[in-house]
């Protein structure tokens, strides 16, 4: 991937603790989240670098919108069991 898009996925990396604290703990509110946002910032962001998603879009976002439906409360997941376990020790 180019250089840019490393760097925007450590930086989203990052928010997972602090900023996103309001997700930790609260399942259905990550799968609702992930299912809505997610999609949402694609097509805002294709629609900012005049890209064509899949046709039909909403085939595309739907599918962003259940991958990121999994993917987000993964992420929150991890990061919770990661940090009781370095408080832990």
């Amino acid at each position: 991937p180019p250089l840019w898009l490393t760097c925007l996925w450590v930086l989203f990396g990052t928010t997972v603790g602090y900023p996103l604290r309001f997700f930790h703990g609260r399942l259905a509110l990550c799968v609702a989240g992930g299912f809505v946002f997610a999609p949402t910032s694609y097509f805002g962001g294709a629609r900012l670098a005049d890209v064509t998603l899949v046709e039909p879009v909403w085939v595309a976002l739907l599918s962003v919108g259940l991958v990121w439906a999994v993917v987000f409360p993964t992420l929150i997941y991890l990061y919770s069991v990661n940090k009781q376990k370095t408080a832990k020790t």
